[in-house]
C-alpha cells in the first residue's frame, strides 16, 4: 500500500491533502474486524481508501468529522483521488481519481 498523497474533496468542494501511513490501514483494518457485516477486506477497497483518508485527516487535524459524518450525510466527503506526482505532468494540482484508468469494454474472465 503507497503513502501517495490524497486529495479529499469535502461536501463544500474545498481540497485536503493527506498523507496516510501504516497507521491508517491498520486502523481500517482493525475496524473492519469490528465491523463483520462490512464484509471482507477484497469487498471493500474504495472503503478502504476513504478510510485511510479520513484517519490520516484526523491525524493530521485536517477534519474533526467522525468517521459516519465522513462517509455519510450532507456534509460527508464527495471524493478522494491520488495526487499526481510532480513528474508525471506540470500541473502541480492535478489530480487522479480512483479507477480513472480502468479500461471499458467485456469483462475477460481468469
Amino acid at each position: 500500500m503507497s503513502n501517495a498523497t490524497l486529495v479529499i474533496t469535502t461536501h463544500d468542494d474545498q481540497k485536503l491533502e493527506v498523507t496516510p501511513n501504516i497507521g491508517d490501514t491498520l486502523a481500517f483494518e482493525s475496524t473492519l474486524r469490528k465491523n463483520k457485516a462490512w464484509g471482507s477486506l477484497t469487498d471493500n477497497a474504495m472503503r478502504m481508501q476513504f478510510f485511510r483518508a479520513w484517519s490520516a485527516a484526523k491525524r493530521e487535524n485536517k477534519t474533526d468529522q467522525t468517521w459516519d459524518e465522513f462517509s455519510s450525510g450532507e456534509h460527508a466527503a464527495v471524493d478522494v483521488s491520488f495526487k499526481k506526482d510532480d513528474d508525471e505532468s506540470g500541473d502541480d494540482d492535478a489530480v487522479v481519481s480512483l479507477g480513472e484508468s480502468i479500461p471499458e469494454g467485456q469483462p475477460t474472465s481468469y
